[in-house]
């Protein structure tokens, strides 16, 4: 029998660019409609050529297609996001998982909470598995 849950494993540039900036944008579209289709198109093209070379970034990938990732800068987490389709699964939380390892990852904002189609994360170090508030 096939082995169906995702598996993290590191970005590869040659193959994981243009899926992983269409993750992004379908996400994008979804979480910040109020930015706008036409700008976050526009903004595609940041995440292929600055962000993703330049971040260490953690792949989700279910039957080898990629449904997720999360990219690090140093100890700052820049982003993380689940193809549309794919949210719901536990992808963010086992990225999140994955990237926390000794380096302490801090995630923008003030608190983490979850809606039905995307999560929103804010003020959330990670350390080794556990992600803490920094609000109680």
């Amino acid at each position: 029998m096939e082995n169906q849950n995702p598996v993290v494993r590191p970005y590869m540039a040659a193959t994981d660019t243009k899926t992983l900036s269409g993750i992004w944008l379908d996400a994008s579209l979804l979480a910040h409609p109020f930015i706008g289709a036409s700008r976050l198109i526009e903004q595609r093209q940041l995440i292929e050529e600055k962000y993703l070379p330049n971040a260490e970034t953690w792949v989700a990938c279910h039957r080898c297609e990629p449904v997720g990732f999360i990219s690090v800068m140093d100890t700052f987490v820049g982003g993380i996001f689940v193809a549309p389709g794919q949210q719901g699964r536990g992808i963010g939380r086992m990225l999140i998982t994955q990237c926390g390892g000794s380096k302490g990852h801090a995630f923008p904002g003030g608190l983490y909470r979850k809606r039905a189609s995307h999560a929103v994360l804010h003020g959330v170090r990670v350390r080794g598995s556990v992600a803490q508030s920094h609000r109680q």
